[in-house]
C-alpha cells in the first residue's frame, strides 16, 4: 500500500492556508495479486485501511543537549522549565486518547478489520510524531531509520526518542483528522446499511457529479481523423458540401455535423467499453484534500543558534493488518508584513506560546481536487514547463514605492550645530532579503547655505554606514530569588548568541569642497528575518556614523576657534541607529503580487460550475462556497489547481 502526501507549495505565508492532498492506493504488486484472486471485483481500498489520519504541526528545537542535559545557551534548569511550560500539545494528547479508545472498542470488535494484532504500547500517532521530529533534526539518520522500520513484521518507530528527549517542543498543531470517516464529494451521505437490499439511504449525487459533456474528468471528445480528412478534401474539391448547419432535416449532414458525429460516436464507444470493464476509481484509491490556516503570529521557519523552528504535515495510516505507514511533507513558513497583509489586519498579534489550529478536508476519490480544463492539463506537460527565476522584489523599486520610502533627516550634534542632510531611499517600511538601500548626504559649502537655517556648521570628515544584526536567546520563566531559599520569581533573560554584519560602506569628506556623497547597501539573500518570540529575538539595524570636528566653526570663514584645518584638531562621532523590519514577503510593496491572487479575486470555479451539478433543485445557496463539513475552497483555487495538475498524470 502506498500513502502519498502532497502540498501545493513548499512555503506558505503566516496567516495563509496550507493546502495539500492525501492519496492512498495499493501498490502495483498488491493490485495484481488482488485482481488475480478476485477477477470480478477487487476489494475496495477503504476495506484495507483501518485508519488514516493527517495533521500539521510546528516545533521548536531548543538545541542539542550537552553536559548536564543543558544546551549551549540554556542551562539544564531552563530547558526543563521550557519543556514543562510547553508540555505535550493538547491535540496530540486527544489523538492518543482517541486511538486508545478505538483499539479497545472499534478495531478489536470489527470483523472486517482482520488480524490487527495486539495494541501497541506506543500509539501510532505518537510514533509518527517521533519519526517526524527525529528525521527533521537528524537528516543523515532518516534513511537509516526508514530502512530499519520497513523490516517485517510491522513498522515500529517506538524505539525513537520522544520529542522532549530531542529537546523539541510543539508551538503549533492542528487537530488530528480521521480521513476514513469523510464522505465522498460525489455523495452527500454514506450508506450505513448492512446490505444493498435493505438500503433505505438513497444517497443522492452531490457536487462531484456533472451533467454529460460538462463532466470535468471525462476524456476529451476527439473527432475521427479519417472523417476530418474526407470532409476537408470534399470542401477543397468544391463538392458543394456546407460547412455549417443546413436546417433542413432532409438535407445531407454538413461537414461540421459529420465531424461532431464522428467524435461523439468514437467517444461513446470508448466510454462504453471502459464502463463495462473499468472499476470505479473511488474503490481503487482514497483521495482527500485538506486545508489548515496558519496563525498570523506563528514564528517563521528559521535555524538560529539557540532555536530551530520547523513545520511539516504528517500522514498516519493504519492498515487492517496493523501495519503502520507514516509520511511527512515539510514546508516553510514565511514572515510577512502585518501592517500590509490583508490576512493579518483582522488579527491582533498575541503573545501566545502554543497555538491550536483547525484542519478541514474533503474526500474526492472519484476525481481531482478541482476542475482543470484541457488547456491547463496540456500546458502542464513536462516538455512545456518553464521555470523563471524571480529576482529580488525590491531591488529596483518603482517611483511610487521610492517616494513612499524616502525620508530626509537633519544631522546635528548635541549642541545643535548642523552637519548635513541625510536622505534614505528604500528605508521606512519592511525590507525583503535582496533589497538594495540608498543613502545620500548633502553638506553645506557656504556659510549662508539655505540648508543651515542659520545654525552653526560643524565640519564632517567621514561617513560610515552598515547593516548589522544581533540574535538573542530569550528565557521567560522562573529563576531563583536573590534572597536565596526555595523561592522562585519570574524573570526574563536575554543572552547574545550571534552578531551579523551584512554590508558596510564609507566615504571620505573634504569639508568645503565635497557637496554630496552617495552610498549603497544590499541586504543579502540569506539574511535572517526579524523575529521576536519567547525563545529567540533577531534584530536588524542600520547604523550610520558621522566623524565630525569636536567644535563648530564660526559663521565667518576666518578660521576662528578650532577650524577644520587647524593642527591638533579633535574629532567627535554622531551615531544613528535605525531598526529595520526584515520579512520574507512584503505584500505592501508596489508591484508585488502573490501567485494566484488575480485568480482568487474571481468567482470560485465551484460557483461557476454550480449550474451543472445534479442537486435535484434543492441546493443551498449558503453551501455554494463550502461543503457540509466546512471545507471552503473559494480562496485556494490556485492551490487546488496545482494539486490537480500533479495528480492528473497518475489518474
Amino acid at each position: 500500500m502506498n500513502a502519498d502526501l502532497i502540498l501545493s507549495r513548499s512555503s506558505y505565508r503566516a496567516g495563509s492556508p496550507v493546502v495539500g492532498t492525501v492519496r492512498i492506493r495499493r501498490a502495483a504488486s498488491e493490485a495484481n495479486d488482488s485482481n488475480t484472486e478476485q477477477q470480478t471485483h477487487p476489494r475496495p481500498i477503504r476495506d484495507d485501511v483501518a485508519s488514516a489520519r493527517v495533521y500539521l504541526a510546528g516545533r521548536a528545537h531548543l538545541g542539542s543537549a550537552s553536559r548536564g542535559n543543558g544546551t549551549r545557551w540554556r542551562s539544564a534548569l531552563e530547558v526543563a522549565q521550557l519543556k514543562k511550560i510547553y508540555g505535550e500539545h493538547a491535540c496530540l494528547t486527544m489523538a492518543k486518547v482517541d486511538e486508545r479508545a478505538r483499539w479497545a472498542d472499534e478495531w478489536r470488535d470489527n470483523e472486517n478489520a482482520g488480524d490487527m494484532g495486539a495494541e501497541p504500547k506506543v500509539t501510532h500517532v505518537e510514533q509518527a510524531e517521533r519519526l517526524a521530529v527525529h528525521t527533521s533534526l537528524h537528516h543523515s539518520k532518516a534513511k537509516q531509520v526508514a530502512n530499519t522500520a520497513t523490516q517485517p513484521p510491522r513498522n515500529d518507530y517506538s524505539h525513537l526518542p520522544t520529542p522532549h528527549e530531542n529537546n523539541a517542543v510543539c508551538v503549533w498543531m492542528t487537530n488530528v483528522l480521521e480521513l476514513t470517516k469523510l464522505p465522498e464529494r460525489h455523495l452527500d451521505g454514506k450508506c450505513s446499511c448492512k446490505s444493498a437490499e435493505l438500503c433505505r439511504c438513497h444517497p443522492r449525487p452531490g457536487r462531484g457529479r456533472y451533467h454529460g459533456d460538462m463532466h470535468p474528468y471525462r476524456p476529451l471528445q476527439l473527432p475521427d481523423l479519417k472523417v476530418v480528412r474526407d470532409v476537408s478534401k470534399g470542401v477543397e474539391d468544391g463538392a458543394g458540401q456546407s460547412l455549417g448547419k443546413t436546417g433542413d432535416a432532409d438535407a445531407a449532414p454538413s461537414a461540421w455535423e459529420r465531424i461532431a458525429a464522428s467524435a461523439k460516436s468514437s467517444n461513446e464507444a470508448t466510454m462504453n467499453r471502459e464502463a463495462a470493464s473499468a472499476i470505479p476509481l473511488e474503490e481503487l484509491q482514497l483521495a482527500v484534500s485538506f486545508r489548515a490556516d496558519l496563525p498570523p503570529d506563528v514564528p517563521p521557519t528559521m535555524s538560529a543558534e539557540c532555536v530551530k523552528y520547523f513545520y511539516s504535515a504528517v500522514l498516519v495510516v493504519t492498515t487492517v493488518q496493523g501495519d503502520l505507514l507514516v509520511t511527512q511533507c515539510p514546508f516553510a513558513v514565511l514572515a510577512t508584513n502585518s501592517q500590509h497583509s490583508p490576512q493579518q489586519q483582522a488579527h491582533q498579534t498575541s503573545t501566545t506560546r502554543v497555538h491550536i489550529g483547525d484542519i478541514h478536508a474533503i474526500a474526492h476519490s472519484a476525481g481531482l481536487p478541482t476542475y482543470i480544463s484541457s488547456t491547463e492539463s496540456s500546458d502542464a506537460t513536462p516538455s512545456q514547463l518553464r521555470v523563471v527565476a524571480n529576482p529580488p522584489a525590491c531591488d529596483i523599486v518603482s517611483r511610487r514605492t521610492a517616494e513612499q520610502r524616502t525620508s530626509t533627516h537633519r544631522i546635528v550634534d548635541g549642541s545643535g550645530s548642523f552637519c548635513g542632510l541625510m536622505t534614505l531611499v528604500g528605508i521606512g517600511g519592511p525590507l525583503v532579503p535582496g533589497t538594495r538601500l540608498g543613502i545620500r548626504v548633502q553638506f553645506p559649502i557656504y556659510d549662508d547655505d539655505e540648508m543651515c537655517n542659520g545654525a552653526r556648521i560643524i565640519p564632517c570628515h567621514r561617513v560610515c554606514c552598515a547593516l548589522v544584526g544581533e540574535e538573542y536567546a530569550v528565557f521567560e520563566g522562573s529563576a531563583a530569588s536573590p534572597a536565596g531559599g526555595d523561592n522562585l520569581q519570574k524573570s526574563k533573560k536575554r543572552v547574545k548568541t550571534r552578531s551579523y554584519v551584512f554590508d558596510s560602506d564609507y566615504e571620505m569628506v573634504d569639508f568645503g569642497y565635497t557637496e554630496a556623497i552617495s552610498m549603497g547597501l544590499v541586504l543579502p539573500l540569506d539574511c535572517p528575518v526579524t523575529v521576536c518570540t519567547d525563545l529567540v529575538e533577531v534584530t536588524v539595524r542600520l547604523k550610520v556614523e558621522f566623524i565630525v570636528s569636536r567644535t563648530a566653526i564660526s559663521s565667518e570663514r576666518d578660521g576662528k576657534g578650532n577650524g577644520a584645518n587647524g593642527q591638533g584638531e579633535e574629532f567627535n562621532t554622531i551615531r544613528l541607529d535605525l531598526p529595520c523590519d526584515v520579512v520574507h514577503v512584503d505584500s505592501g510593496a508596489d508591484g508585488y503580487r502573490e501567485d494566484g491572487e488575480d485568480e482568487e479575486r474571481h468567482v470560485s470555479s465551484i460557483r461557476t460550475m454550480q449550474q451543472f451539478w445534479k442537486d435535484d433543485g434543492d441546493g443551498d445557496a449558503a453551501a455554494v462556497g463550502s461543503d457540509a463539513n466546512g471545507f471552503d475552497d473559494t480562496d485556494i483555487q490556485s492551490d487546488l489547481k496545482m494539486l490537480s495538475l500533479r495528480l492528473h498524470g497518475d489518474l
